[in-house]
């Protein structure tokens, strides 16, 4: 199986269809998503489909934060 990729400007949807926002940046190992609360920087083993500019993830809200970069510094 291919590996899954995403790229800037591909909407990002929770299993459940709900839309989280769309890919800002992609890095080596995470990605980021510009979401209605802010930027989210996600681990890219969050990813369960990356195709034709429609990405989804593996989880729902709640599941994020064991997906999401430690930002703090």
């Amino acid at each position: 199986m291919a590996e899954q990729k995403v790229t800037p400007g591909d909407n990002v949807y929770f299993m459940s269809g709900r839309l989280l926002g769309h890919v800002a940046e992609v890095g080596a190992d995470a990605f980021a998503v510009d979401a209605a609360n802010g930027r989210l920087w996600l681990y890219n083993k969050v990813l369960f489909t990356a195709d034709n500019g429609r990405v989804t993830l593996i989880c729902e809200p709640d599941g994020l934060p064991n997906y999401q970069l430690d930002q703090s510094g």
